[in-house]
């Protein structure tokens, strides 16, 4: 288990990269603005990640964890409703933040970290290890749909959820 320091300094090592994206794309981000906004030594964010793309890969994974309960699926299409009924409720919680990232990062090297960590995670959950186009081809549609979601106020959860229901086909 880490220590309360360890928690404290990458907590705010998140927060710092979190309040960045919000302002700028994740490729134009420094290390030295991150620690800056941290109130952290760029020797200790050093002894925690290797750069900028190791603290996200680990911001991700503990996002994941966070939000997550996943269990082991025998189909794609009751793991993907699942992911993203659990997925919309919390962007509905922080619609602000998850807007304002998206904005300054839709086409960047943040957005293929984010789908190489869900393709692995959705292949670690599904007994789909055989189909992984299959999961990347429903995955880029359902990030597509989450940039519709916060994009527009016209649809619902439930309208997402529909629609997400109808393109999913069961393998």
């Amino acid at each position: 288990m880490e220590d309360l320091r360890t928690i404290k300094t990458k907590k705010n090592l998140y927060d710092a990269l979190i309040l960045l994206m919000k302002q700028t794309n994740f490729e134009n981000i420094k290390v030295a603005d991150i620690c800056k906004y941290a109130l952290v030594n760029r020797s200790t964010f050093y002894n925690h990640y290797q750069d900028k793309y190791d603290l996200l890969d680990d911001m991700l994974t503990n996002l994941k964890n966070k939000i997550f309960n996943l269990n082991n699926y025998q189909d794609i299409k009751s793991y993907y409703l699942s992911f993203f009924s659990t997925l919309l409720d919390y962007i509905n919680e922080h619609k602000k933040s998850f807007t304002d990232i998206l904005i300054n990062n839709k086409n960047g090297i943040m957005i293929d970290i984010l789908l190489n960590k869900l393709v692995k995670d959705i292949l670690d959950n599904t007994k789909l290890k055989e189909k992984e186009i299959v999961v990347k081809f429903y995955l880029g549609g359902t990030i597509y749909l989450i940039t519709e979601y916060l994009n527009r106020d016209k649809y619902t959860k439930k309208d997402m959820l529909d629609y997400l229901d109808k393109l999913i086909q069961d393998i």
